[in-house]
């Protein structure tokens, strides 16, 4: 249909953070920003890419899904990160 998905900037806000993403034996790191109405996402240093919003949770990036997992108060403690290779999990750490 078109229509564009808007999240409230103040729940881009709960989503705004560094994440921890265990990628084998390494740990990458996912910054959050939020830049007006958009989230920014700067996966392992490669650059702030824009994260479009599907749902109020859930954003795509390239075609891979990016779900963010909120507590009861709302905030973000994680963020489930689905493509075709599977699931990745990116805790947050502040």
């Amino acid at each position: 249909n078109g229509s564009e998905v808007k999240v409230p900037p103040e729940t881009l806000g709960r989503y705004a953070g560094t994440y921890e993403v265990q990628d084998g034996n390494k740990t990458l790191i996912a910054e959050i920003t939020v830049e007006g109405n958009t989230l920014l996402w700067n996966y392992d240093g490669a650059g702030e890419q824009r994260l479009d919003p599907m749902s109020e949770t859930t954003f795509s990036l390239a075609g891979t899904l990016i779900e963010f997992v909120r507590d009861g108060q709302g905030s973000a403690t994680h963020f489930l990160m689905k493509s075709v290779e599977g699931e990745d999990k990116g805790v947050r750490r502040k």
